[in-house]
């Protein structure tokens, strides 16, 4: 799936062999090991819900901060459920829709999607009582690195009013304070001028221009990708727009 990868990004290149990582430190090889993601990247498979795996060194998880036993968070003008079989068709929808079927491509090709990827957690984004869009988080979980990713697609008539900046706080919210991350990522393409200011209104800084990043919707080419992140005292920084 496109959204919310988290690839190992920052560290030394590493080749497969088999199920183990040439270079893989004595620590990751104890622990579950890695999967091919989506493009081929790799993913950490350790389960979220282990907190010996998720508390970083700097920071304890607060597991009592979740606003909602049924891991509903609020934002201003949007609602994040966890992504249940109501909400599916509106997702397609959604994805059918241009520009975000061009951008997109077959994100929704499995049948069993959004069930498809026990790597990230999913909420719908809500608004007004309908389903506007899609957003999503994955975790790096080896404590040198551990950091969160998040991606969002909202439905076209939606853009610019606001709403996706605020679903992006309110995830970036929970990641921090109840997740007990530091830092936080995400990779629009360069080319998605909407995207870019969606995170920039929240916080995110660029970090600089990955080239060739990932493979074009139609599989025929690559194109370019802005990595951008936002630390955990950045948040809310960001001066307010429409996003």
């Amino acid at each position: 799936m496109r959204c919310l990868r988290v690839p190992l990004r920052g560290r030394p290149r590493r080749r497969l062999s088999g199920a183990v990582l040439t270079g893989a430190s004595p620590a990751r090889s104890s622990r579950a090991p890695l999967r091919r993601g989506p493009y081929g990247r790799l993913f950490d498979t350790v389960p979220y819900g282990r907190l010996s795996d998720t508390v970083p060194y700097d920071r304890p998880v607060d597991e009592s901060a979740a606003p909602h036993a049924d891991g509903t968070l609020r934002g201003e003008a949007v609602v994040l459920v966890p992504v249940g079989a109501d909400h599916v068709a509106a997702l397609h929808r959604i994805l059918a829709t241009e520009p975000e079927r061009r951008r997109w491509g077959e994100e929704a090709s499995s049948p069993r999607w959004p069930f498809d990827d026990p790597s990230s957690v999913r909420f719908a984004v809500l608004a007004g009582g309908a389903v506007r869009g899609m957003v999503q988080y994955a975790e790096e979980n080896e404590p040198a690195y551990r950091h969160a990713s998040i991606d969002i697609f909202l439905d076209p008539p939606v853009h610019n009013h606001g709403l996706g900046r605020d679903a992006v706080r309110t995830l970036a919210r929970h990641l921090v304070r109840d997740r007990g991350h530091h830092r936080i990522t995400s990779d629009p393409a360069v080319d998605n001028p909407t995207a870019i200011r969606c995170y920039a209104a929240v916080g995110f800084r660029p970090v600089g221009v990955m080239r060739r990043y990932e493979r074009d919707p139609d599989g025929r080419g690559w194109h370019d990708a802005l990595l951008m992140d936002l630390l955990a005292e950045e948040l809310g920084a960001a001066p307010a727009e429409p996003a």
